[in-house]
């Protein structure tokens, strides 16, 4: 069985601000049907599990890409850029 997080949960959990995590949203870091669901209009639940798959793929990855080209990888983020 799947463990969701709501935002206040999620926001919590890897200490971001739930504005942040909005954000993160908006441009498509976290995707719907991969890293959340929305079972309402209003509800956002994130998937534990791809929440920490991502978590871990971006441990080892570059803040910025080098000689400030413009990287590919949505992915690819300074985790203290995000809000």
């Amino acid at each position: 069985m799947e463990d969701f997080l709501t935002v206040d949960e999620l926001s919590a959990w890897i200490k971001f601000a739930k504005q942040s995590i909005y954000n993160m949203i908006h441009k498509k870091i976290f995707v719907k049907g991969t890293h959340y669901v929305k079972p309402s209009h209003k509800k956002i639940l994130f998937k534990k599990s791809e929440v920490e798959k991502w978590i871990e793929g971006n441990r080892d990855l570059p803040s910025k890409p080098a000689n400030n080209a413009r990287s590919d990888n949505r992915y690819r983020i300074n985790m203290l850029d995000v809000g």
